[in-house]
């Protein structure tokens, strides 16, 4: 599920403002009261839902062949973090989206790699700061593997955290509102230039 969600979001959510630029109709949404920010909610909810459809499909196509033990738990819970995955990283992408708007992919592509995957995996403090490290936490609690390998080995804690899941739930409601609303003031503090104007 993580590596659809930050596909499909990498495509649908990160060129939010740059195509309104390129198709020109960024002139006609700037001029009406609340266009800019319904805009960009509108797009992050569409490709929210477009990649968490993607992420369930997915995922039941790929039980159903594998049929795995304990099924039913493992549906529940990766699709439970398809759901924060797709809206964590969906207003990720619609920050970088409305920071880099020119090179929003390239940023978008940087920051998974450099950030989520490459600093995501050290076993070091500054992992706890990506949202890759809180989806972990939750797939080991969900799975209940956090009982079979407590206390076995001093260096697994880097990896995961054991608070309660609320706190990690809390924590990616929290950045996303966070994002979403950073974006929107960046979307009215700035001023964009489109083709006509260049």
């Amino acid at each position: 599920p993580d590596v659809v969600c930050l596909l499909g979001l990498l495509l649908w959510a990160t060129p939010v403002v740059q195509t309104e630029l390129e198709a020109n109709s960024w002139i006609y949404l700037a001029s009406r009261p609340g266009g800019k920010s319904s805009v960009l909610l509108g797009k992050y909810l569409a490709a929210v839902s477009w990649t968490l459809l993607a992420a369930v499909i997915g995922l039941a196509l790929c039980l159903l062949l594998a049929r795995p033990v304990g099924g039913l738990r493992i549906w529940l819970a990766l699709n439970a973090l398809a759901v924060m995955s797709c809206a964590s990283y969906g207003a990720l992408y619609c920050l970088i989206g409305v920071l880099f708007h020119r090179r929003a992919m390239v940023a978008a592509v940087a920051y998974t790699v450099g950030i989520e995957f490459l600093v995501g995996f050290l076993p070091a403090v500054i992992n706890q700061f990506t949202l890759q490290f809180r989806l972990r936490s939750l797939l080991i609690k969900w799975m209940g593997w956090d009982e079979l390998i407590a206390g076995r080995t001093d260096d697994l804690p880097l990896f995961f955290d054991t608070a309660p899941t609320w706190q990690h739930l809390a924590i990616l409601a929290g950045f996303i509102v966070a994002a979403l609303g950073t974006s929107i003031y960046l979307l009215h503090r700035r001023e964009y230039i489109t083709a006509d104007e260049a």
